[in-house]
């Protein structure tokens, strides 16, 4: 049974994105007070409150959706790419650096330190308990004062997408050198087997016990027991258009991938039997 078929979803703006993460097609439609279209990269629950990045950080209390509380205090010129949760703290990846929450009404303080100062932050995630911040020149990670940034050797220069801890395993995607694995040396070592000479990946993600990248070339699993990665794309093909995937989420049925053309899923077992 194959279950790397992929059909296209129906979906208002990349809200979406924030609040279900999955595959297969299911003509789905959110309405969040924001304006339409706009570009949702991260979000996340916490204490009964969505906190949204869409360039801007907003924050929503209630049921219905409504009324966003815009967070805006020690962003200004600011552009939120991630957000994240550690130690029990809120923390945003910007175009010039990493900030952290220090109360609603107080805003954010910059935590970039003298290594991320003015540094464009696409992804942060926790491995082994510290914060990593994937950035435009390689991985950072927050020291244990958790307000200076070491570099994590072996990245130097390239652009990271994604930074992502799947298992024991801290993973980074990158733009035109694919994946890359740290080891127990704390430096990063080529993780691309199987996947296509100079690929962009754009995004990592777990679903189902397994590891899944989002790249230019569509998307592919990682196989645990060969240590390869296996194309995961039957399906976009049929829509005879660019497959770059920028994001992936899920629910707990589907897997998501976001793509310029719209939102896909993986399909259901009794949708690849029949």
């Amino acid at each position: 049974m194959n279950h790397s078929v992929v059909k296209k979803v129906g979906l208002y703006p990349l809200i979406f994105f924030m609040l279900i993460s999955t595959i297969p097609p299911c003509y789905a439609y959110w309405k969040l007070s924001l304006p339409e279209q706009t570009p949702v990269t991260s979000c996340f629950l916490r204490e009964y409150s969505y906190y949204i990045s869409t360039g801007t950080v907003f924050r929503i209390k209630d049921v219905d959706f409504k009324n966003p509380t815009i967070i805006t205090r020690g962003l200004e010129e600011k552009r939120a790419h991630a957000l994240f949760f550690y130690n029990d703290k809120i923390y945003v990846g910007t175009n010039k650096g990493v900030f952290k929450l220090t109360d609603d009404t107080m805003g954010w303080e910059d935590i970039s330190g003298k290594m991320l100062a003015n540094k464009c932050i696409n992804s942060l995630c926790s491995h082994n308990g510290c914060l990593y911040a994937g950035t435009g020149s390689g991985v950072f990670k927050l020291d244990t004062d958790l307000t200076s940034w070491i570099e994590v050797p072996g990245l130097e220069f390239k652009l990271v997408k994604a930074v992502y801890s799947h298992g024991d395993s801290l993973y980074a995607g990158t733009i035109g050198h694919g994946v890359f694995k740290i080891n127990t040396d704390e430096q990063w070592t080529e993780f691309n087997t199987g996947l296509p000479t100079t690929i962009s990946v754009n995004a990592l993600y777990s679903y189902d016990d397994c590891l899944y990248a989002g790249t230019s070339n569509g998307v592919f699993k990682l196989d645990a027991d060969t240590k390869s990665w296996q194309e995961f794309n039957v399906g976009f093909q049929d829509q005879g258009k660019n497959t770059i995937v920028h994001t992936l989420c899920s629910d707990i049925n589907y897997l998501y991938a976001q793509t310029k053309w719209g939102y896909f899923r993986t399909k259901t077992r009794q949708e690849t039997s029949e």
